[in-house]
């Protein structure tokens, strides 16, 4: 019976105490900037200009190129039968969509009246951020000092494909 008291205190502890911190502790999170690309969201240190001006995944990606409607549960669904690697590519100029009068005023929580194409640029330079959290607080009535203090910022260019 100790034994079943001992884990059960155990998992509580771990769990009431789970993401927090101790006074005065730090953490440091990196971002880079992203773009959307091929298999989802990227960081641009993951991408290149490749010969035609355009940016490129540096590495092939594993991609769905056939599928098959199979019933799972009940429920019909498409499930991939084929993949092949690709790499992905976007032009540098592109053009987009955007919403230029809401219906109803300019509330932007409200339903589209208008839209009209614009041009575009993705950017080919990105930076790196590091930001440092502190602990602020008691142990249990603490928080991650919000929004963090940017410990380093560097700007790259995408470099070119090899």
């Amino acid at each position: 019976m100790k034994l079943l008291t001992a884990t059960i205190i155990l998992l509580s502890s771990v769990v009431s105490f789970a993401g927090r911190g101790m006074p005065g502790q730090k953490k440091y999170e990196t971002s880079v900037n992203t773009i959307v690309m091929g298999p989802g969201v990227l960081t641009y240190d993951k991408v290149c200009l490749n010969d035609l001006g355009q940016l490129q995944t540096k590495k092939a990606y594993d991609t769905c190129v056939k599928t098959k409607r199979v019933k799972v549960s009940g429920d019909w669904e498409n499930v991939c039968t084929k993949t092949e690697k690709q790499f992905f590519a976007r032009d540098l100029e592109y053009t987009k969509s955007v919403c230029v009068r809401y219906k109803g005023g300019d509330d932007k929580g409200r339903e589209c009246a208008k839209y009209e194409n614009q041009t575009a640029y993705l950017k080919t330079t990105y930076s790196k951020t590091v930001r440092q959290y502190t602990w602020t607080g008691s142990r249990r009535d603490g928080d991650w000092s919000l929004p963090g203090k940017v410990v380093s910022q560097e700007t790259f260019s995408v470099p070119a494909c090899k």
